[in-house]
């Protein structure tokens, strides 16, 4: 598989890890609503929040990503995800904008996987997007495990998510920007090995 080689597969695949390990805020919302002060019931209608807001940032993102361009919309997504994980890091006085801080940080997160899917698909064509796809939801699911686990050891550590959410907000950071620069084919990648 060549294609493992290109620079671009290699930007998109740490960002999967990303996007993955972040799955800790889905795995984790109600306990994160409770510690941030709120009810069980705000825990499930910020589920309800996340959902709705996945649903609006899927549909979004792919129609931008058709008009815009995938790398720079796949940036974006990236970016609004570390932009409202740093949101959620902060306390809240109500539960309305704590609602907004999961529907930017969370909600995002289908957009985010609908864009990256598209773009292994072009990079590698119908041939071999079964064995990509399959590899790059092989390091998300190691990722989504990993994730979660290491949240709830920081806050077993802290008694609080926000330090592991400030790192986070970086990583996702960091990821928007990479994803962001990917463009062309990556001439290195067609060397002859």
């Amino acid at each position: 598989l060549p294609h493992l080689r290109d620079r671009r597969m290699m930007i998109l695949f740490a960002a999967r890890i990303a996007c993955c390990v972040a799955f800790f805020q889905i795995a984790h919302l109600v306990a994160l609503t409770l510690a941030k002060g709120f009810s069980v019931a705000a825990g499930a209608t910020a589920v309800s929040v996340f959902g709705g807001a996945a649903i609006a940032s899927a549909l979004a993102f792919g129609w931008l990503s058709d008009r815009c361009g995938r790398a720079r919309m796949l940036g974006l997504s990236y970016l609004v995800r570390g932009a409202g994980t740093l949101l959620l890091a902060m306390n809240f006085g109500s539960e309305l904008w704590f609602y907004v801080a999961v529907a930017v940080a969370v909600g995002p997160t289908f957009g985010t996987v609908a864009i990256q899917n598209v773009m292994f698909y072009e990079m590698v064509g119908p041939r071999l997007a079964g064995v990509v796809l399959g590899l790059s939801f092989i390091v998300h699911q190691i990722g989504s495990a990993t994730g979660p686990m290491l949240a709830s050891m920081a806050f077993d550590r802290t008694g609080s998510y926000d330090g592991f959410m400030l790192v986070m907000a970086a990583i996702l950071i960091v990821a928007g920007f990479a994803v962001h620069s990917i463009s062309g084919p990556d001439k290195r990648a067609r060397r002859p090995v």
